[in-house]
């Protein structure tokens, strides 16, 4: 059969009218997944899989849909090299802020200093009536056999906000029993060294704002350095050391 030259292989055959090409199908499917990237947080893995998968997309598009077919190569591959400048750092920032803000743990500090279990704190025997907290723990004015620990701070440097539910301190040796370790403490076993602060409602920390621990009163005042373990219970367990002196 002679070759007719105005049938068309099925390799170059064009759209019907109102039908997509493969090059606008997947265009805009990538239009449409970027769409739902931005409306949506999905894992990071799967937003790391999206956006090399995003440029392969945008390749497709200008290579094969008919707005830019006429295109030379070279400035459809130019195109897409602009598309991907633009789009990869802005899509690896974004990975990252959410990788951070995903791994961002909750902070106890005491004066503003992160407790890192080097620090130890000398009990004070000074005390601040313009506080109803006080700043630094101390020894109590009124009955010089307890300790107050005090001036602890719970907080995030970033990331969602978390609902601390309970706070425990756990001492080396047997402390005094409520009612000296304050209201809203309860001894949490018969060896006296594990008391727990459980909130009524939980305690909401904001990134760049720190709440400070209610205090605890204990008795007897040591005599030698203390090493305390403090733990904030919320989704996670943020669990910090320290050590307080005698004064």
């Amino acid at each position: 059969m002679a070759f007719n030259p105005n049938i068309r292989s099925p390799q170059n055959k064009k759209p019907m009218h109102g039908q997509l090409g493969v090059g606008d199908s997947i265009g805009l499917l990538t239009l449409v997944v970027v769409m739902l990237e931005m409306a949506l947080t999905p894992p990071i893995w799967f937003k790391a899989l999206l956006l090399p998968a995003t440029v392969g997309g945008a390749y497709i598009f200008i290579t094969k849909s008919i707005l830019t077919a006429k295109l030379k190569r070279g400035y459809q591959h130019l195109i897409v090299l602009v598309f991907a400048i633009i789009l990869l750092p802005v899509g690896g920032s974004q990975l990252f802020v959410q990788w951070r803000n995903e791994h961002s743990e909750l902070i106890l500090s005491y004066d503003g200093k992160k407790l890192d279990g080097n620090m130890k704190i000398k009990l004070t025997k000074e005390y601040d009536p313009t506080r109803p907290i006080q700043p630094r723990m101390l020894v109590d004015k009124n009955n010089p056999t307890v300790f107050a620990i005090t001036g602890i701070g719970m907080g995030k440097d970033n990331g969602p906000l978390v609902s601390v539910e309970w706070v425990c301190l756990s001492f080396p040796s047997k402390i005094a029993s409520p009612p000296v370790s304050g209201p809203g403490w309860q001894q949490e076993n018969n060896e006296g060294t594990l008391f727990c602060y459980h909130y009524s409602l939980p305690a909401r920390i904001i990134p760049h704002l720190a709440i400070a621990v209610p205090p605890f009163y204990g008795g007897p005042v040591p005599d030698r350095e203390m090493k305390i373990i403090m733990r904030a219970y919320y989704d996670k367990v943020a669990e910090a050391t320290f050590s307080i002196l005698p004064p």
